[in-house]
């Protein structure tokens, strides 16, 4: 319906493009609003592996047209095979397809129309990157994508046979849901892994064609590859293997995944493009996989490909045990010890599995009995069940302090406290120093997330002391999670040299035990990260938390709750910096995982929702900011109680966005609720305290009690520099006493403390970001003022030039 061209643009950026303008003579309103609804489509999507639109309009013929980003690249299929790539590569590249589609679906959109030719591939910085194309067909599930009437007339076919699943075959008025876009991506896999579609749909009619797509059935893949004749060979060449190789890849847990996914009947098919992402990453992980049936020997042989090492070590003893068995008494002790351990391992991992499955046939309907039976009572029973009935220390330990972990999850500090207690008093009396130091570390966690951060450091230090009694490469990796834990804890209590080594030595500790690209590694690159950033170090801090957050991408996939986490923790640093769109896209995608993971009232979205709040202050929006911290407070204290001091912090920064906004009535009212909680809490200098001090500061110059103003920012940055050091400044606080300055007339002192605030702001971020425009318009009015007309020119000259800059960037 329409033609792309290579284009460049411009202004206000220059750059290539692709521009699609529909075809002459194609402008009836059918076809009118299949464009228009494309161009919507993607206006709502903002994926890394999905093409963007930049702007769109009518050309002076009367034909619609969009602009978007040129993708240079060629279909998927094409790239592996010129490329050679392996099979394991092939599917790495198809997740972040997956990755894609989820996030249309996710945003209320199906593909309809997936196909190699759709998916290009293009090399940025060094490494492929695919790209999904082509929302021409695209369906929205719950929103409207264009006011134009959209409606596919029965017994119109809509997409592309090959690769179109039966429902849209169906030309019965079957609705399509996302299930057709799972049906489409295995169709892709299957060629990327096999060189050719499952049907062959060459010369045979519109009719037969559809009876084929809706019933015949395909052939697995690793059975397809051999009815491929002479070309098999080149097939396998292609991925750089041989034909048998390929057929043993094939064979097995790839030819469940495909043939899940390209089930004939949908309710049979993977439920969602994120489950397909997911079985795919267990084949990578060596895991079992969903799709296959799980036989003994099945689990027993992917046990061995993941610990291929740890069962060669294992093989290597029992043979020397053997051997020596005829010399040695010592020899056959070890191996009865180690029978003995592992018939204990076997007799608790089946009291495990017995416990769980009569704790979950609570919620079969008929032991249910009409009831919807929810988590929380299968969890409240569990608890119930372990406490009154398992009589083994050890696992009862365990099972406990799995559920207090469960519970924290869920907000109830109060019950996972008493099971973590009821632990941690088991693993004293059991005496093992390793399994306690975790209970500890677990709880010291719990308390910290309560507020309680002395108490969270005084147990996370006997957690590492116990910890440091036992040697081994266990014991290294429960102390590096508890120095991890240290950290945050030692931080909240502004700490910040005692925090910057414990994450510095979890770090080390990691990267010896687990290497520098593990997820588990990652999650102190992290934690130094954000450190770092709360410290002012902004450089290096931006460059731990992209490296975690591209390796808990790559290990987690896109949808994964460790993701939202690192993506607001790395937002934090880009918005201090200047980098509000790179900011943006990362506090929206860690909502939108929140929400997809726990639902849209779950307290992890209060952290999405105040760092989208702080953005909008960076760009000086005060009544959006607080609009969306009135949104982030309920949430926050149905979680946390209304006592909490985090729940302060979030009343001392809404009143500071009321105070900028106008509002001073509620300002005041939300300063005095957050200095009764911190003054219950018995908060001493800390930075929820700077806040407050900030807060008070700013409504005092609003409301025009200057000499107040000044007091609170002058006790503000006294405050700052005591905990901080002399090196590490808040800018808005020297902006704050520089206006305060101002306004007394006292005109030297503002000209310092706006220079310096200007100076500081610029080290932090290069760019014209809207608080350094705002300080730079201020510090030109005050010299104005006092008569300085050469200098705020000279100011106002260069602010211009800034502003002109800021509206260049894409």
């Amino acid at each position: 319906m329409a033609v792309v061209y290579l284009a460049e643009q411009l202004e206000p950026v220059k750059r290539r493009v692709a521009l699609k303008i529909l075809k002459p003579g194609m402008d009836t309103k059918q076809v009118v609003a299949r464009f228009e609804s494309e161009r919507q489509a993607l206006a709502v999507l903002d994926h890394p592996n999905i093409a963007s639109i930049f702007d769109g309009g009518v050309a002076d013929s009367g034909r619609p047209y969009f602009v978007m980003e040129l993708v240079k690249g060629v279909p998927i299929t094409d790239y592996c095979d010129e490329q050679r790539l392996r099979t394991e590569q092939r599917i790495r590249l198809f997740l972040d397809v997956c990755a894609a589609v989820q996030h249309a679906h996710l945003k209320g959109l199906i593909h309809r129309d997936l196909k190699p030719s759709n998916i290009l591939v293009g090399v940025v910085d060094g490494k492929p990157q695919a790209k999904v194309i082509d929302f021409g067909i695209a369906k929205a599930t719950s929103t409207t994508l264009t006011e134009a009437t959209l409606y596919t007339r029965l017994g119109q076919l809509i997409g592309t046979p090959q690769y179109m699943s039966p429902e849209q075959a169906n030309l019965t008025g079957l609705d399509v849901d996302t299930r057709t876009d799972v049906y489409s991506l295995g169709v892709v896999l299957y060629e990327l892994l096999v060189g050719a579609v499952p049907i062959d749909l060459t010369g045979i009619g519109d009719q037969s064609m559809q009876v084929a797509i809706r019933e015949k059935e395909p052939s697995k893949p690793s059975t397809r590859i051999k009815e491929l004749g002479d070309t098999q060979d080149e097939i396998a060449k292609a991925r750089n293997t041989d034909i048998h190789s390929l057929r043993r890849q094939l064979r097995g847990d790839l030819d469940w995944i495909v043939m899940r996914a390209i089930e004939k009947d949908r309710t049979r098919r993977y439920e969602t493009v994120n489950a397909l992402w997911m079985e795919c990453q267990r084949f990578l992980n060596r895991e079992p996989v969903l799709a296959r049936p799980p036989s003994a020997g099945y689990l027993l042989q992917r046990f061995v490909q993941r610990n291929r090492l740890a069962v060669l070590a294992a093989s290597i003893t029992i043979v020397a045990v053997c051997v020596g068995a005829t010399a040695s008494v010592l020899g056959y002790l070890r191996a009865k010890d180690a029978e003995l351990v592992a018939r204990q391992e076997s007799a608790r991992a089946n009291r495990v599995a017995e416990f769980l499955k009569e704790l979950l046939a609570a919620s079969k309907p008929s032991n249910a009995r009409g009831e919807d039976v929810t988590v929380r009572q299968v969890l409240d029973a569990g608890v119930e069940k372990v406490r009154s009935e398992l009589d083994e220390p050890e696992l009862k330990a365990s099972l406990l302090e799995i559920m207090g972990d469960v519970y924290t999850d869920l907000g109830d500090f109060q019950q996972a406290e008493q099971l973590l207690l009821e632990s941690i008093d088991i693993h004293r009396e059991t005496g093992d120093p390793l399994a306690l130091a975790a209970a500890l570390d677990e709880f010291g966690q719990l308390l910290r997330s309560r507020g309680d951060w002395q108490a969270s450091v005084s147990v996370m230090e006997e957690a590492l002391a116990y910890a440091r009694r036992v040697s081994g490469e266990a014991s290294l990796e429960v102390q590096a999670s508890i120095l991890n834990s240290l950290g945050f804890s030692a931080s909240k209590l502004n700490r910040f040299g005692d925090a910057e080594k414990y994450h510095r030595e979890a770090l080390a500790l990691r990267r010896e035990l687990f290497g520098p690209e593990d997820v588990v590694t990652s999650q102190s690159l992290s934690s130094l990260g954000f450190l770092l950033y709360k410290t002012g170090q902004y450089d290096e801090s931006v460059e731990l938390m992209a490296a975690a957050l591209r390796i808990a991408e790559r290990e987690l996939g896109p949808y994964h709750p460790v993701i939202s986490t690192r993506a607001l923790n790395l937002s934090s640093a880009y918005l201090r910096t200047g980098r509000f769109s790179e900011a943006e896209r990362l506090i929206r995608k860690a909502i939108e995982i929140d929400e997809y993971v726990y639902g849209p009232d779950h307290h992890f979205i209060a952290s999405g929702l105040l760092n989208l709040a702080a953005l909008y202050r960076e760009q000086l929006d005060f009544e959006r900011a607080a609009k969306t911290l009135q949104q982030a407070l309920p949430i926050e204290t149905a979680a946390l109680g209304d006592r909490h001091v985090d729940t302060g912090h979030t009343r001392a920064t809404l009143a500071y966005y009321y105070s900028q906004s106008g509002n001073f009535q509620d300002a005041e009212e939300l300063i005095t609720i957050a200095q009764e909680i911190f003054d219950e809490a018995a908060l001493g200098e800390h930075q929820y305290k700077l806040q407050l001090l900030k807060t008070r500061g700013a409504l005092m110059q609003a409301t025009g009690s200057y000499a107040e103003a000044l007091a609170y920012y002058e006790e503000a940055l006294e405050m700052a520099t005591r905990m901080y050091g002399p090196d590490h400044h808040r800018t808005d606080l020297i902006a704050g006493a520089a206006r305060a300055h101002s306004s007394l007339s006292q005109f030297q002192r503002a000209f310092h403390l706006y220079a310096e605030t200007i100076e500081l702001m610029q080290r932090e971020s290069p760019g014209s970001r809207p608080a350094l425009i705002r300080v730079r318009e201020e510090y030109a009015d005050v010299l104005e003022r006092a008569g300085e007309h050469d200098k705020a020119q000279a100011i106002r000259k260069e602010t211009t030039a800034l502003v002109e800059l800021a509206s260049q960037q894409p």
